[in-house]
């Protein structure tokens, strides 16, 4: 039977945050005890053990030593300790994706259990530099680190695939994936995906197939209850008929990108293709490839941005969110200009309180600058809000987010 832990309102985050880093920074080391104060308000159950904490505790911060993760480490370095430590919290961990659902569960175990892990995992750069921790790793819905690691290492439930996976795959089944109350759903959507990538002999990228397969499940069990599927044995021909729907959108997509890419483009623009393996060109992505790469999965809050690759094609000294927005579309506007002019005035492209991002009407957007004839973009937007319009033009365009390289200031 599942255990419950102990958690923290969110109301606590910010103090014992305070705390927590107070101590590390002005002694150098963390003096908290787990008690029975943490323990005595848990609601009836199979309430977890002082002991089992203490000993959670003392298992996590064996392992950062066994692993040897230091400061200054390398983005892969960084990578391959949360696999190992996520295949560590699944072993550990006696709790369902249901008890994993609770946030401040996580929230205490990230702030109160081992903050100084956050602080190594999450408070340096590359080279060692202290930096500024984002506190949603303590506590986010979807960004706590702890709850992360669990469950994508629960969720693929395959060691061997877990450990293989590329970091931008496995984030992408992250923020896509949901339990429907059915603790098995997860894994059974998953494992379903990669017996049909098998089955289909998928070699390409699939990141964009993963997406358009979970679109179709989602569509499709709005109007389908889970537990049906089950009771009736339908499980796998449900998921078997959304995987192919999402494959004939996929290949469709895959075409749209080979155009997009250049095979169908004029001279000027094939020569921009080409030119990628120039030596400048080569040498700039080696610049940009020597710090770490980040998708448009995450959070760039308070983050200063450096460059971006797109396509194989590297674009350095987009110094501000507008510069790096503004750069990107203006490369789609000389190699597809009618294609990236659809995007102005789309109502699928306006914010929530009907803003245009996009119009051939600069009097439309509040902060705008021209991009070519008649077609002009906003400026003004958040560094979050840049990125989420990224990813929904090349969604737009047909082309893989995996294809979208970022890259910060240290």
């Amino acid at each position: 039977m599942a255990k419950i832990y102990p958690r923290l309102e969110s109301f606590e985050y910010k103090e014992k945050i305070s705390f927590v880093e107070n101590q590390l920074s002005s002694k150098g080391k963390y003096d908290y005890v787990v008690t029975d104060a943490d323990l005595h308000w848990l609601p009836m159950g199979n309430r977890v053990e002082l002991k089992e904490l203490e000993t959670l505790r003392s298992n996590i911060i064996d392992f950062i030593s066994s692993e040897g993760l230091r400061p200054a480490a390398s983005a892969q370095a960084r990578t391959a300790f949360d696999r190992k430590l996520g295949l560590k919290l699944r072993e550990w961990l006696d709790i369902t994706p249901s008890i994993a659902a609770d946030t401040g569960m996580w929230a205490y175990m990230n702030i109160m259990l081992v903050p100084e892990l956050i602080r190594l995992r999450w408070g340096y750069t590359e080279k060692g530099e202290a930096r500024t921790i984002n506190h949603e790793r303590y506590y986010d819905t979807n960004r706590a680190y702890l709850k992360k690691l669990w469950l994508t290492a629960y969720m693929i439930n395959d060691t061997g695939l877990y450990l293989r996976m590329k970091q931008d795959e496995i984030d992408i089944w992250y923020d896509k994936a949901f339990n429907r109350g059915q603790d098995k759903y997860i894994q059974c959507v998953f494992t379903n995906f990669y017996k049909n990538i098998e089955a289909f002999n998928i070699t390409a990228e699939v990141n964009d197939l993963y997406r358009q397969f979970f679109k179709v499940v989602n569509r499709k069990l709005a109007y389908i209850n889970w537990y049906a599927l089950l009771d009736s044995s339908g499980t796998d021909k449900f998921l078997d008929d959304c995987f192919k729907t999402a494959y004939e959108n996929f290949k469709e997509s895959q075409e749209a990108i080979r155009r997009i890419i250049g095979t169908e483009f004029s001279d000027k623009t094939k020569n921009v293709v080409s030119s990628i393996k120039s030596p400048a060109i080569e040498a700039a992505l080696k610049r940009l490839r020597t710090h770490e790469r980040h998708s448009l999965e995450e959070d760039f809050t308070s983050l200063v941005p450096r460059g971006f690759i797109l396509a194989g094609i590297p674009f350095e000294n987009t110094n501000s969110w507008s510069d790096l927005f503004s750069t990107f579309i203006s490369y789609l506007a000389k190699k597809a200009p009618e294609q990236t002019r659809t995007l102005a005035d789309n109502p699928r492209l306006f914010s929530k309180s009907g803003s245009r991002y996009f119009s051939v009407d600069f009097s439309k957007v509040r902060e705008n600058k021209r991009i070519m004839d008649n077609f002009y973009i906003e400026t003004n937007l958040s560094a979050n809000d840049f990125v989420r319009l990224i990813g929904e033009v090349l969604d737009f365009f047909k082309i893989s987010r995996n294809k979208f390289e970022i890259y910060l200031q240290n």
